[in-house]
């Protein structure tokens, strides 16, 4: 019983606030002190990789989102899906019947849905990488700034 209440304990503070704070703050500590124990050569690559990387992923981002939405504002996916479509329901005109014309129109939705959520889905974890480098790339500017001033 005793076991059980302290696996709930540490579990329940794993998912706090203050779990999270003293984590993201003992990480801060270790990143800062990383930094500042670099020479200025290593340092000034590492936030130059770093801005480059920011740049690329905010590049990709956009260049993703923007084909994303125009694809969608132009119904690209329902014609190129109904011509797929088509192709396979003349194909086996002999053999197609009413039923099948409707599964492949279920499949080709599917198809459509499954692609279009893997766009977000995708989006969602460029954005989140994003704003890891960002992040970072903050933490080294103040870091920058504190080397300066020594």
């Amino acid at each position: 019983m005793n076991s059980i209440k302290s696996f709930l304990k540490t579990l329940i503070y794993r998912i706090s606030y203050e779990y999270k704070n003293k984590k993201d703050l003992s990480n801060f500590i270790q990143k800062k002190q990383k930094y500042l124990s670099m020479t200025d050569d290593e340092f000034m690559m590492k936030y130059i990789e770093l801005s480059t990387q920011c740049e690329r992923k905010k590049y990709i981002l956009s260049t993703l989102s923007i084909t994303l939405i125009i694809s969608l504002l132009l119904d690209v996916w329902k014609n190129t899906f109904s011509a797929i479509g088509k192709l396979l329901i003349t194909e086996n005109y002999e053999f197609t019947n009413n039923n099948m014309e409707k599964e492949i129109s279920i499949i080709m939705v599917l198809l459509i849905i499954m692609l279009c959520a893997s766009g977000v889905l995708l989006i969602v974890c460029l954005l989140r990488q994003y704003y890891q480098l960002l992040k970072e790339k903050r933490l080294m500017e103040e870091i920058k700034i504190l080397r300066q001033q020594q």
